[in-house]
C-alpha cells in the first residue's frame, strides 16, 4: 500500500529508494547522451530507472524535491548531489534555467521518464537560441511531473508553476501581484467587447529573456570595442578593387592616403 510520509522526517528506506531513483535517473541520463536509442546498454539503464521510481511509491507519493545548484534535496536533506562535474551536473541543469521544485507522481517511470530524458538531453546540447528546459517542459506539458520555477522579469523574481495558465504568475512572498490584462469584458462606455487597449498592458512582461539581453549586451560591446579604422581602409580597398570607375578608383586613392597619414 502506498503511504504519504508527513514531512517531519523520513525514514531510512525512503530516503534509500528516493537516492537510488535519482542515481539510476542520472545513469540513464549519461546514457542517452551516450548511445544510440536502439543501443542495449542505453535500454538497460532507462528500464532501472523505470523500476527504481516505481520502488519509490511504496514508501512515497508524491515526491516533492527541492533543486539546488549542485544536488536535490528531500525535507531539506540531500539526496543526490554532483560536485564534481559541477557546470556539467544534472541539478545546475535545472537549476540554471530556473527550476527550483519538482513533483513526481506515479505513473511518471512509464509515461514521462523517457521524455524527460529526452528533454534534458535536448536542454544540455541547445545554443543561445534554442528554447530552455522550462519552455520544452511547457510544450511538452507531461502529466506525472509538475515544478516550479523562477523566472527573471527585470524588476524581481516571480515563482511559477507548472499548472498555472500562460501569462498568470504566483507571486513570491512579499512581491507584489504582476499585472495581467483583464479577459473579461469591458465595462460600458470603454469600447466594444474584445477590444485591446494599449493601457490594459503592464509593459514589465515584455522585458527580453536574460539570454537575448546578455546577447545584445555583447553585441553592443563588440560594436563599440571594434576598431572602427580598419573597417573603414577596408572599405577603401574594395572601392578601389571593385569600381571600373578611374575616377572613383583615384578618389580612393587620395583619401586612403590622407588616412593612411592620420591613422
Amino acid at each position: 500500500m502506498t503511504v504519504s510520509v508527513p514531512d517531519a522526517g523520513f525514514s531510512p528506506e525512503v530516503v534509500s529508494a528516493v537516492e537510488d531513483a535519482l542515481r539510476a535517473f542520472a545513469k540513464a541520463l549519461r546514457a542517452v547522451q551516450l548511445y544510440l536509442p536502439n543501443n542495449p546498454t542505453r535500454a538497460q539503464s532507462v528500464e532501472q530507472a523505470r523500476q527504481a521510481f516505481a520502488r519509490v511509491w511504496t514508501y512515497l507519493t508524491p515526491l516533492d524535491l527541492q533543486v539546488r545548484e549542485a544536488s536535490f534535496t528531500l525535507d531539506d536533506r540531500v539526496v543526490y548531489q554532483d560536485v564534481e562535474r559541477a557546470g556539467e551536473s544534472l541539478p545546475w541543469l535545472l537549476y540554471r534555467d530556473g527550476l527550483r521544485s519538482l513533483s513526481f507522481l506515479p505513473g511518471f517511470e512509464t509515461q514521462d521518464l523517457e521524455i524527460l530524458l529526452a528533454l534534458l538531453h535536448r536542454a544540455r546540447t541547445a545554443s543561445t537560441d534554442d528554447d530552455d528546459l522550462v519552455t520544452m517542459l511547457w510544450v511538452a506539458d507531461v502529466a506525472h511531473l509538475t515544478y516550479r520555477y523562477v523566472e527573471n522579469s527585470g524588476a524581481s523574481d516571480f515563482v511559477m508553476a507548472s499548472g498555472d495558465r500562460p501569462g498568470v504568475a504566483t507571486q513570491a512572498a512579499g512581491e507584489l501581484p504582476l499585472a495581467v490584462p483583464p479577459a473579461e469584458t469591458q465595462p460600458p462606455g470603454d469600447g466594444p467587447p474584445g477590444l485591446v487597449r494599449p493601457e490594459d498592458f503592464e509593459s514589465t512582461l515584455y522585458f527580453l529573456d536574460p539570454r537575448e539581453a546578455a546577447y545584445l549586451q555583447d553585441e553592443l560591446k563588440r560594436e563599440y570595442t571594434e576598431d572602427q579604422r580598419r573597417l573603414v581602409l577596408a572599405s577603401l580597398f574594395d572601392i578601389i578593387e571593385l569600381q571600373a570607375d578611374v575616377g572613383a578608383q583615384r578618389e580612393a586613392l587620395a583619401i586612403l592616403d590622407q588616412l593612411v597619414l592620420e591613422f
